[in-house]
């Protein structure tokens, strides 16, 4: 297992969700 490769993508894709939900929120 690359526990490395997974935190970076767990990293990366963690915030770009609160961010895009956060985005739709204020949006509407």
């Amino acid at each position: 297992m690359r526990e490395r490769e997974l935190l970076l993508l767990a990293s990366l894709l963690v915030p770009d969700v609160a961010t895009v939900t956060g985005t739709e929120k204020k949006g509407l």
